[in-house]
C-alpha cells in the first residue's frame, strides 16, 4: 500500500483500540486539534497539533490500565475520531500531515455543526438563503422591541415608586406637624 486511506470511526473507545492494536493510526479530533494515536513498542505514541500552528507536541505512555482507559475516553470527549491505514514504510510524521489535510478538506471546521455530515445533495438555493436571513432579521427586530418595552415597564415602575415614596414623605410631613401642633 502506498496510499493513505482515511475513515471515520464511530466515536467508540473500544473500536480505537482495536484499530490501534491492528498497527493502524488513530486520530481525534475536537475543534481545530488533533491528536495523533499509534501503539507501538508497547506504549502509546502520541502527537498533538492545532492546524494551521507551525508545530505540535509528542509524548508516549505506558500501555497500562490507566492509559488504556485514558485512550478509551478519548472517543468519548472528541468531536470526531479518524482512522488512518498506512504503509508502515512511510514516514510517520508525512502520513500525519497528510491526514490531517485530507481531513481538514472534508471536515474544514468553519461550520462546527455541519462537520458532523457531509450532505452532497442539492446545495440550499439563493431565495432559502434569503429566506433565513429574513427570518432572522425579524427575529432580532421582535427581540429589540421586547427589550424596549421591558425598558419602557421598568421605567414606568421606577416613576411610580419615585411617586409613592413623595407621598409617603408628605404623609410623614403631615404627621409632623400634627405633632407639633398638639
Amino acid at each position: 500500500m502506498e496510499n493513505i486511506n482515511i475513515d471515520m470511526l464511530p466515536k467508540d473507545g473500544g473500536r480505537m483500540l482495536e484499530e490501534l492494536a491492528a498497527g493502524n493510526m488513530v486520530i481525534t479530533r475536537s475543534k481545530n486539534d488533533f491528536l495523533y494515536i499509534l501503539d507501538f513498542d508497547g506504549l502509546f505514541h502520541m502527537f498533538s497539533h492545532t492546524a494551521g500552528a507551525p508545530g505540535g507536541g509528542q509524548r508516549q505512555f505506558p500501555k497500562d490500565e490507566k492509559y488504556t482507559a485514558t485512550v478509551k475516553k478519548l472517543a468519548d470527549i472528541s468531536d470526531a475520531v479518524f482512522l488512518v491505514e498506512f504503509d508502515k514504510n512511510l514516514n510517520v510524521y508525512g502520513v500525519m500531515s497528510t491526514a490531517e489535510d485530507g481531513i481538514l478538506s472534508m471536515f474544514p471546521g468553519e461550520d462546527r455543526d455541519g462537520d458532523g455530515m457531509v450532505d452532497f445533495g442539492e446545495a440550499l438555493d439563493e431565495q432559502a438563503v434569503d429566506e433565513s436571513d429574513e427570518q432572522a432579521l425579524d427575529e432580532q427586530a421582535l427581540d429589540e422591541q421586547a427589550l424596549d418595552e421591558q425598558a419602557l415597564d421598568e421605567q414606568a415602575l421606577d416613576e411610580q415608586a419615585l411617586d409613592e415614596q413623595a407621598l409617603d414623605e408628605q404623609a410623614l410631613d403631615k404627621m409632623g406637624e400634627q405633632a407639633l401642633d398638639e
